[in-house]
């Protein structure tokens, strides 16, 4: 690799840091993980992890970007309704249990607002508000009872959703998450009411 752009070599070792940041903070916590632990699980100097990221709250915002980006892209698709909340919440299960970037920004926007000055449940109300728009969407197409309140339906599911990752952070590191979706889903969603023959 020692003829590689430097541009692509910057993008490269930011990705690098960013991904041992997250391995470290998802399992150790953000107090508890220093520049020195970073910078020797990612194999780099310290002067290249300041050349990125001048503090450890600089750290601790991207990690905290980067997940709310991939989240909110796992999201955005083209299924509508009530299966669109579905696929959303199955993918974004997916995506906690193999990502150690969503599971070190869901850690942090949960235990790190104050110092990090995040904005306090941003990746619940980001969630919230797609869960809303699907279920607006099988709303208007009929596919659910006018019965239904959107906005209660929306906000009980994304409190499972987050619930049951509270947990599976807990006891498996996010790993049985998308077993734990899997089996609450389908008893969830059977229970919405249908429209009105």
């Amino acid at each position: 690799m020692p003829n590689m752009p430097k541009q692509e070599r910057a993008i490269r070792t930011r990705a690098t840091l960013i991904e041992a940041s997250a391995v470290r903070i998802a399992a150790d916590g953000y107090v508890a993980t220093t520049y020195a632990k970073i910078v020797s699980d990612a194999g780099l100097a310290v002067g290249t992890m300041l050349f990125h990221f001048q503090t450890k709250q600089d750290i601790g915002r991207t990690l905290v970007e980067e997940a709310e980006q991939r989240m909110t892209a796992a999201t955005e698709h083209d299924v509508p309704g009530v299966d669109g909340v579905e696929y959303s919440l199955v993918q974004l299960a997916e995506l906690v249990a193999s990502s150690a970037v969503v599971r070190a920004g869901l850690r942090l926007s949960a235990e790190n607002v104050a110092t990090l000055e995040l904005q306090a449940g941003r990746p619940q109300l980001l969630l919230l508000e797609r869960v809303t728009q699907l279920l607006i969407g099988a709303h208007q197409r009929g596919e659910i009872s006018t019965a239904v309140d959107v906005y209660t339906l929306a906000e009980a599911l994304v409190e499972v959703f987050f619930g049951a990752c509270a947990l599976s952070l807990a006891l498996s590191a996010g790993a049985d998450l998308p077993a734990r979706i899997g089996r609450a889903l389908p008893v969830l969603l059977a229970r919405i009411p249908a429209p009105a023959a």
